[in-house]
């Protein structure tokens, strides 16, 4: 795993384009290297906080995003709640981010062949 050696999150780059903006008409012409790259990733960090549904002001029900699990790799980091955003409404992301992304594809870090949606076995219903 390609983890940040980064003390502070504050360091650390944000995936998103506008941090207010989580939709778009628009769908990335990298949709697929990027969906691929996002579940051959595994979360580095843990959250109670549910993912929430910027776009319908809901709670996501779900089990893959129960918990807005979070993600840092190399010198980015994302939650649970950006992918979900990317993947139903187009979030858009920074050209860096984007820049990274297909660099990793490139240097055969992940395939598209190889997507597996990561599930959790989390133990909802114990205190």
């Amino acid at each position: 795993m390609m983890t940040s050696n980064h003390t502070s999150k504050s360091e650390l780059k944000k995936i998103q384009l506008d941090e207010t903006l989580f939709q778009s008409e628009e769908k990335s012409p990298y949709f697929d290297i990027i969906k691929a790259f996002f579940m051959s990733k595994e979360p580095t960090g843990a959250t109670s906080m549910r993912v929430f549904d910027e776009v319908s002001k809901q709670i996501v029900n779900s089990d893959y995003y129960y918990y807005n699990m979070g993600y840092i790799y190399d010198d980015f980091f994302w939650h649970k709640k950006d992918i979900y955003h990317f993947l139903n409404y187009n979030m858009p992301l920074s050209q860096e981010f984007i820049d990274y992304v297909l660099d990793q594809y490139k240097q055969g870090k992940f395939t598209l062949n190889k997507q597996k949606k990561r599930r959790f076995n989390i133990m909802k219903n114990r205190l």
